[in-house]
């Protein structure tokens, strides 16, 4: 995906962020993320809508993270929330408490 589809994208997140200024998060739409690795255009249109989304006060959630580049690329650019196969995979609710626990080990 490149030119105008990626500018039709940036556009439809950026006007659900404004529709969204009393939602305390709002998502980065996995089609940024998607690709094994990252262009310069869609690195450009993520770190825009994490610091528009800074500047409302909105709390952006990366959606699709699937490696450990795009998890790295997104922390970079100041994204501090994501999901994604990558950081979990669908998972029984019972058994979520003891990843969450392992997940908190780690990174503490």
């Amino acid at each position: 995906m490149t030119g105008l589809p990626n500018r039709a994208l940036f556009l439809k997140i950026f006007n659900r962020l404004l529709a969204s200024r009393g939602v305390a998060t709002d998502p980065i739409d996995r089609a940024f993320i998607a690709r094994a690795e990252l262009t310069t255009e869609d690195l450009a249109l993520v770190r825009t809508i994490v610091q528009l989304g800074q500047i409302l006060g909105l709390r952006v959630v990366a959606e699709g993270i699937e490696n450990a580049a795009q998890l790295d690329a997104l922390r970079t650019l100041g994204c501090e929330l994501g999901q994604g196969y990558h950081l979990c995979r669908p998972t029984d609710p019972d058994l979520l408490p003891p990843i969450l626990g392992e997940a908190f080990t780690r990174t503490s």
